[in-house]
């Protein structure tokens, strides 16, 4: 028996050719809308509330340091105070000093929620405020 290896060659190319080819599509999504999330962007500093400063900290931190440990009705607690005891004016200038002046970090530590807390006043907002208002 003899192998005609023309015709095997011919048989491969005809098979080669009725294989449907693999098709690969990548999806991809685009938003145009504003996310709630980074609505402060679009306010004034006496236009926040609370919840946007939640989200200015909580965003800056995060761009720094990664992902944060989150409780939200201990934050909500904490800025609704921190923002009855200083104003909304000057709780959005002691956020925004403490990351964009003081990069996130305040005595060796990084700034998060819990650093708005009334405890922390004499030794972090009062002292910043002080600062930028100085």
């Amino acid at each position: 028996m003899m192998i005609d290896f023309g015709e095997l060659s011919a048989q491969r190319a005809q098979q080669k050719r009725q294989q449907t080819p693999a098709v690969v599509t990548q999806q991809v999504a685009v938003s145009t809308t504003t996310s709630a999330e980074a609505s402060y962007l679009l306010k004034q500093a006496d236009q926040w509330t609370w919840e946007d400063l939640r989200n200015y900290i909580v965003t800056e931190y995060q761009k720094r340091f990664g992902a944060m440990i989150r409780n939200p009705a201990k934050e909500a607690g904490i800025l609704k105070a921190f923002i009855g005891r200083h104003g909304i004016a000057d709780a959005v200038l002691t956020a925004k000093a403490a990351f964009e002046i003081y990069e996130g970090t305040w005595r060796s530590a990084p700034i998060g929620i819990e650093r708005f807390t009334k405890n922390n006043d004499p030794y972090f907002a009062e002292v910043i405020l002080a600062r930028v208002k100085g």
